[in-house]
């Protein structure tokens, strides 16, 4: 279940800072009983302070990823508490300099899990659907030969946390389904980094974040296989996430998650590769 968004640069992370006024329970253990206690929790109060004593309600919530040459927004309508514990849609719209499009469907959020599950439509204006072959470089998927790639995929991902001593074990399991593609074509699917054929696309990611409590600093090694059914092919990653919680409405977030292992040679296009992000989160109340 990676995804998109491209437009601003450095001055966007910390412009996004002074102009704003994960998404569960990260972090909550390293926060102290007063915090979590509190009952008036203003914007910049500190890590699990704000969304985890909040009432349930009807609430319009959203989450904005900016970083360099990209911005990634999600709008949330649900029940319960934003950011923690609720029930309800996604919508998070997608526009870059390569494509326009969005995804739409159900949450179900709670303090150890998330589970989502809907449908992806995605217009390249630069990339088209690619024959079959066995092999794929960036020169491939970069090429525009025919018409734009235009497709319908239905994408779920369960998130699950789980406290293991000094350790929190993370596990991500995505799918999707690509059902309406051209049975003799193949398309790159920037989201997952990945060439994929008509059919399922699965995605297990794990990890083990130790939190640096002193800094509200938590430090993930990750390992990710994908797997292609159509090509009978699997993708093999594996780097680090960390994340810096500033408060309970900012986080500075960076990951690393090079190629290991995979059929073709896509370069940059391959992975994770050190991006930075300044995450927002915002809750009617």
């Amino acid at each position: 279940m990676k995804r998109l968004l491209r437009s601003g640069g450095l001055l966007g992370v910390f412009g996004l800072v002074l102009f704003a006024a994960e998404t569960d329970a990260q972090g909550l253990a390293t926060v102290s009983s007063t915090s979590r206690e509190a009952v008036d929790n203003p914007i910049g109060s500190p890590p699990g302070s704000r969304w985890r004593v909040g009432k349930e309600r009807w609430f319009v919530s959203s989450r904005v990823d900016g970083g360099f040459f990209f911005l990634r927004p999600r709008v949330s309508l649900g029940y319960g508490k934003p950011h923690y514990s609720w029930t309800g849609i996604d919508l998070v719209p997608i526009v870059s300099t390569s494509a326009i499009g969005g995804y739409g469907g159900f949450r179900l959020e709670r303090d150890f899990f998330s589970l989502r599950t809907g449908a992806l439509y995605q217009y390249s204006y630069n990339r088209s659907y690619l024959p079959e072959q066995a092999s794929y470089d960036r020169r491939d998927i970069d090429l525009l030969d025919g018409p734009r790639a235009s497709y319908l995929l239905g994408d779920s991902e369960l998130e699950f946390y789980l406290p293991i001593g000094v350790f929190r074990f993370r596990s991500e399991t995505q799918a999707i389904y690509a059902g309406l593609m051209p049975d003799d074509r193949r398309l790159y699917l920037d989201t997952m980094w990945v060439v994929i054929g008509p059919g399922l696309t699965f995605r297990q990611r794990i990890g083990f974040e130790y939190f640096f409590e002193f800094a509200d600093i938590g430090l993930t090694p990750l390992a990710e296989i994908v797997w292609l059914e159509e090509r009978s092919e699997t993708v093999v990653r594996a780097g680090f996430q960390a994340r810096w919680l500033l408060s309970d409405e900012f986080q500075l977030r960076t990951s690393a998650l090079p190629v290991f292992l995979s059929p073709d040679t896509l370069g940059r296009a391959s992975g994770d590769v050190l991006e930075i992000a300044l995450r927002w989160a915002w809750a009617t109340e």
